[in-house]
C-alpha cells in the first residue's frame, strides 16, 4: 500500500468519525430522551470513544486526533440542532414545549424497564429521592426565572463556576449509555438558554451577534472546561461505578427523566414571559393562548413518544440478539474446547497405554529364563 492510498484511507476514516460526531451532536441536543452514548453504541463508535478518553495520556497523539475530529463533528451537529430548536421555540413556544415533553415521556418505559429487577434495592430509591429533590430545589430556588429562556450577557464569577459544575456533571452523559444530555439539561433548566447560546454562534445575521459573541464564548469556555475535565477524570471512574453500582446509576438516571417534564413546564411555560403574561393557569395557556399550537404540539408529542419508545424497543431487541449471539458463540467455543481437550486426553491415554504395553513387553522379555539354545 503506497503513501497516497494510506493518506486517502486515513482521510476517509476521519471523515466517517466527523460524520459520526455530527450525528451525535444532532441527537444529543435535538432529541431529548435519546442519548448520544446510545447512538454511539448503535453506530459502533462507543468503545473506541471511551478508550480514546481513557488512554488520552498513554496514547496521546492517536487519542487526541480522534477526539478532536469527533468533537468537531459534535459541535457542528449541536449548533445545527440548537438553531433548529431555538427557531421552533421562538416561533411556536407552546407547540415545541409540548413536543419536547412527548420526547421525554417516550423514554419513560425504557428507563423503568432498565430498572426492572432492582425495585427492591432501598439504596436506589434513596439515590432517586436525593437527586430528584436536589434538582427541584436547584430549579425553584437557585436559578433566576430570566435565565430559563436566555443566558445573561452580564454575569458574575458565581454564574461561570455554576456553568463549570454543570459541564462537569453533564460529561457523564457522554460516557454512560442511556443517560441523555438533553434530559439532564432540561432537568437543570438549562436546555433552552444553552441551545439559544449555541445557535447564536451561527446566527451571523443577528444585529446583536458581536455584542453577544464574547460573553457567550466565555460561558461556553467555562462549561467546556468542566465538561472535558469530567471526561478525563471520570471516564475510568464512571465505568467502574456503573459496573459496581449499576442499580443506583439506573435510579439516578430515572430521577433526571422523571423530574424533567416538571422543569420543562416551569421554565418553558410559566417562566416564559410571552406565555405567563398572557394567562396565569396552565389550562388557560393551553386553550386560549394558541389552540392550534396546542393541538399540533399534542400530535407531535404522540409521534415523539412513539418514536422514542420504538427506538428504545429496537435497541433492547438488538441488545438481546447481540447477547444471545455472544452466548451462542461462547457456548460453541466452550464445546469446541471441551471436545479438543477430550481428544487430547484420549490421545494422551492411548500413548500412555502404548508406553505401558511396551514397558510390560520389555519386562516380560527381560524376565524370560535363558535357555541353552539362547546361550548357543
Amino acid at each position: 500500500m503506497n503513501s497516497e492510498t494510506k493518506k486517502r484511507n486515513l482521510f476517509l476514516r476521519y471523515l466517517i468519525v466527523l460524520l459520526d460526531g455530527i450525528l451525535l451532536g444532532l441527537v444529543s441536543i435535538g432529541i431529548p430522551g435519546f442519548s448520544a452514548s446510545t447512538i454511539a453504541v448503535i453506530i459502533g463508535i462507543y468503545i473506541v470513544m471511551v478508550e480514546a478518553m481513557a488512554n488520552l495520556f498513554s496514547n496521546f497523539k492517536k487519542s487526541i486526533t480522534f477526539l478532536l475530529v469527533l468533537y468537531t463533528g459534535y459541535a457542528i451537529g449541536s449548533a445545527i440542532a440548537a438553531k433548529t430548536i431555538v427557531t421552533l421555540f421562538n416561533n411556536y413556544p407552546l407547540g415545541t414545549t409540548i413536543a419536547i415533553i412527548g420526547l421525554i415521556l417516550g423514554s419513560f418505559p425504557d428507563t423503568f424497564i432498565a430498572i426492572k429487577g432492582n425495585y427492591k434495592k432501598i439504596s436506589g430509591y434513596i439515590v432517586f429521592i436525593i437527586i430528584a429533590v436536589g434538582i427541584l430545589c436547584y430549579n425553584f430556588f437557585a436559578t433566576k426565572s430570566d435565565e430559563s429562556v436566555v443566558f445573561p450577557t452580564n454575569f458574575d464569577i458565581v454564574f461561570l463556576v455554576r456553568m463549570t459544575l454543570i459541564g462537569f456533571i453533564t460529561s457523564a452523559t457522554f460516557i454512560i449509555p442511556g443517560v441523555d444530555f438533553a434530559i439532564v439539561f432540561l432537568s437543570l433548566g438549562m436546555y433552552i438558554p444553552f441551545t439559544e447560546m449555541l445557535s447564536s454562534f451561527i446566527d451571523f445575521g443577528n444585529t446583536h451577534y458581536f455584542s453577544n459573541l464574547v460573553p457567550y464564548a466565555r460561558i461556553l469556555l467555562f462549561y467546556l472546561l468542566g465538561y472535558f475535565t469530567g471526561v478525563i477524570l471520570l471516564s475510568k471512574l464512571i465505568k467502574i461505578l456503573t459496573r459496581k453500582y449499576k442499580a443506583q446509576t439506573l435510579f439516578a438516571n430515572a430521577a433526571f427523566i422523571v423530574v424533567a417534564p416538571i422543569i420543562v413546564v416551569k421554565n418553558c411555560i410559566f417562566d416564559n414571559k410571552e406565555l405567563s403574561s398572557y394567562h396565569s393557569s396552565l389550562k388557560e395557556i393551553l386553550i386560549d393562548y394558541d389552540l392550534k399550537q396546542t393541538i399540533v404540539g399534542l400530535i407531535l408529542a404522540i409521534i415523539s413518544f412513539a418514536l422514542i419508545f420504538y427506538i428504545g424497543y429496537r435497541h433492547r431487541q438488538n441488545e438481546r440478539k447481540r447477547t444471545e449471539q455472544l452466548l451462542s458463540a461462547v457456548d460453541t467455543n466452550v464445546k469446541e474446547l471441551v471436545e479438543k481437550k477430550r481428544k487430547e486426553k484420549i490421545k494422551s491415554n492411548d500413548e500412555n497405554i502404548s508406553n505401558i504395553i511396551d514397558i510390560s513387553e520389555n519386562e516380560i522379555i527381560e524376565k524370560q529364563p535363558i535357555t541353552k539354545e539362547s546361550e548357543d
